[in-house]
């Protein structure tokens, strides 16, 4: 797990077939986006995909992107909510 606050760039790999970046921004009026993307990095014969999910702790709103599957499929992601912080994960499922 992450956790970003205003301004944080992350980029995150898991198991060496999941890749991810994001940018956590905090707007005026206890509002904070979550603006990034999900690759999967691996071929397509591992059988595995990449996904990012994500939860804003004010609000108990929880996101995830659709799979990413097949060798360089990326997916972009932009996810906003009440609040100042955000929690997101990268996995391979």
């Amino acid at each position: 797990m992450t956790t970003a606050r205003d301004g944080g760039r992350v980029g995150v790999r898991v198991g060496g077939g999941a890749e991810a970046h994001w940018t956590v921004i905090c707007s005026s009026g206890n509002k904070v986006t979550i603006d990034g993307w999900v690759k999967d990095t691996n071929g397509p014969d591992d059988g595995q995909c990449a996904q990012v999910y994500a939860t804003f702790p004010y609000s108990g709103v929880t996101r995830s992107t659709s799979l990413a599957c097949g060798n360089g499929q990326r997916l972009d992601f932009i996810w906003s909510s009440s609040g100042n912080s955000v929690d997101a994960w990268l996995r391979e499922v």
